[in-house]
């Protein structure tokens, strides 16, 4: 979850300190039961090779549709964008 909220262009320590624990806990949980992990991976490596490929960190895509935490992490980021 951790590195998927990275690559969308959260600072956990940052971005989340004010989410809702009740809400980062069921993010996690739906993190751990998700059925995508291999796909999960090979998604995030290959967003970690376009980055070292641009040499750039910034967030040109948003979380995969596959990913179950989808919803809340863009919520996240689109709040950040407004802050």
């Amino acid at each position: 979850m951790g590195r998927m909220l990275t690559t969308s262009g959260l600072d956990v320590a940052e971005d989340l300190i004010s989410a809702d624990m009740d809400v980062l806990s069921r993010a996690s949980y739906r993190c751990l039961l998700c059925s995508f992990s291999q796909t999960c991976r090979q998604w995030l490596d290959d967003q970690d090779a376009r980055d070292r490929e641009e040499r750039s960190c910034v967030r040109t895509t948003g979380v995969p549709r596959f990913c179950p935490n989808a919803d809340q992490f863009n919520h996240w980021y689109d709040r950040k964008k407004q802050a």
